[in-house]
């Protein structure tokens, strides 16, 4: 996954250490809060005034396909483009674009964006 860094992030503390999760489908909220809570993050499904960070997806196209074989499997591939914000100013730091990728590669971008801002961490 290609991330691109768009803003430097102004160092914070662990008790910093929060986001919310804005225009995720409740399936790619729960798999993104579930990735984060084990990067000890503290994640919200909505803006509550005391997060530091924003996962907003600014588009998100979810396409299913079948197999069609005897024992039928479904695919989910997703495409768009996510960025993360911080709160604190309003400042764009990262944009991930993904096209057709699997939950799991998504869900690789976005760690790999938010690695990069724990980068900032003092």
């Amino acid at each position: 996954p290609s991330v691109t860094h768009v803003s430097s992030v102004s160092p914070f503390s662990k008790s910093q250490k929060s986001v919310y999760i804005e225009g995720a489908t409740i399936g790619v909220e729960k798999a993104i809060k579930s990735r984060l809570v084990q990067r000890n993050w503290r994640v919200s499904t909505e803006a509550t005034g005391n997060e530091t960070f924003a996962i907003v997806f600014d588009q998100l196209n979810i396409d299913k396909y079948s197999d069609g074989g005897f024992i039928s499997s479904t695919y989910y591939e997703y495409t768009g483009y996510v960025s993360i914000f911080d709160v604190r100013n309003n400042e764009r730091l990262c944009v991930y674009n993904f096209t057709k990728e699997s939950l799991g590669d998504l869900l690789e971008g976005i760690e790999k964006a938010v690695i990069e801002v724990e980068k900032s961490m003092r």
